[in-house]
């Protein structure tokens, strides 16, 4: 093992404690960045936030809560960083992919996916690939009993869109 992050068995909102962690991103610089909070979905329990750590495991920061504003979360599930080294944030419960800088300032959200569940970057091409669980606009609710379509798996991450209802481009 090489490094252990949090106190084995014990849940909480501390700096050294996550409630059910979902994923976990490296940033080209070593900074290790934990998506914490898939417990309470949908309700007030639970964390919801980003923890921040350095390359050997010491806690910088942390940003979000429990919310639907810009910068809040409800079940951060899954985080990816693109070639420009933003964070792009699955927030699955609030049906959207949020987009941070390294220091948590907030840049931009998209509302077109269902339940961002899984994301994934080209690094050649900056080609961003959603796991969508439920295939369905997060604003409108469209498409949710259809299907899912394969073309929603997808969506530029820069100047394209998706076949979905938003344009995916970030600043």
């Amino acid at each position: 093992m090489l490094l252990t992050l949090g106190k084995k068995g014990v849940a909480g909102p501390g700096t050294d404690e996550f409630d059910a962690p979902t994923e976990v991103a490296v940033a080209p610089n070593g900074d290790i960045f934990v998506a914490d909070g898939h417990t309470g979905g949908g309700t007030a329990i639970g964390n919801a936030r980003i923890v921040k750590f350095d390359k050997n495991g010491k806690f910088i920061k942390t940003w979000g809560k429990k919310g639907m504003g810009p910068g809040e979360f409800d079940v951060p599930h899954t985080l990816v960083f693109d070639s420009r080294g933003r964070l792009f944030v699955g927030d699955r419960q609030n049906n959207r992919i949020q987009i941070f800088d390294r220091d948590g300032k907030f840049i931009a959200q998209w509302f077109q996916f269902g339940r961002p569940s899984g994301l994934y970057i080209d690094k050649k091409t900056d080609l961003l690939y959603v796991a969508d669980s439920e295939s369905r606009d997060g604003q409108s609710k469209t498409g949710q009993l259809a299907l899912p379509r394969l073309a929603t798996a997808s969506t530029r991450a820069f100047g394209g869109a998706s076949e979905s209802a938003a344009p995916a481009t970030a600043p």
